[in-house]
């Protein structure tokens, strides 16, 4: 479905430069989830990027079911990932001026769909992840672990074929971390594709692949049960 080739990106100019990805390749399928582990400044976040098609400086190519997404223009790119990517970045980034039930929909309600169905279909994925309640506060009223949640309902909101997260768990406590962890399990279930660099252990699973990010390669290592995981997901 997704597939990196010969990913290399370098950060930085000049001798201060330094070469965060080097030569990654990686295939994402159907239900995958591939977590993504290394150490801060690895270039987990720029793997994400580059792969989410956010990032435009990088070498080689990122393909969509055999498409090379770098012919799309800039307007087709954004409505492909609107409509089929699903991203939650470390920092929760919401609109300060809408509520949160305005916030969750937002994606719908670019691509057309009407008001009312796009605000019942946010409170539906709200539901999912505990926050509904919270539908009709504004982004400065909510806690850190609820900014987080509701980012991730506007990820997941238009039904994404393959969500890219960074630290999805991030300022939640254990019992609420687990109701998302869930939630993406489920979501994996059906199909969805789960790409995640994430420091928490309890994300990870016998089932799902863990890759390790280190001098800008890309590694198996084992999973929690010793599991060897395969470097295509």
């Amino acid at each position: 479905m997704l597939e990196a080739k010969s990913i290399r990106v370098r950060l930085g100019r000049g001798e201060a430069s330094q070469l965060v990805l080097d030569g990654i390749d990686l295939v994402v399928r159907p239900g995958a989830w591939v977590t993504v582990l290394g150490r801060s400044g690895a270039g987990k976040s720029t793997l994400l990027r580059v792969l989410s098609l956010q990032a435009r400086e990088f070498e080689g190519a990122v393909s969509w079911q055999g498409e090379d997404c770098s012919t799309w223009t800039s307007s087709e790119r954004r409505r492909f990932v609107r409509q089929n990517f699903g991203c939650l970045e470390q920092t929760p980034l919401l609109f300060p001026d809408l509520d949160v039930r305005e916030n969750t929909a937002l994606p719908l309600l670019l691509d057309g769909q009407d008001a009312r169905r796009a605000h019942e279909r946010a409170e539906a994925v709200l539901d999912e992840l505990s926050v509904v309640s919270r539908a009709t506060l504004m982004p400065n009223q909510l806690s850190g672990g609820e900014l987080h949640r509701v980012a991730l309902a506007r990820a997941l909101v238009a039904g994404p074929e393959v969500l890219f997260a960074d630290e999805p768990t991030g300022d939640l406590d254990p019992e609420t971390g687990q109701v998302v962890f869930e939630v993406l399990e489920r979501r994996r279930q059906a199909g969805l594709a789960v790409l995640l660099v994430t420091h928490d252990q309890a994300l990870l699973r016998d089932d799902h692949s863990v890759l390790r990010l280190a001098d800008g390669a890309l590694t198996p290592v084992s999973g929690p049960r010793d599991r060897a995981v395969p470097r295509e997901s």
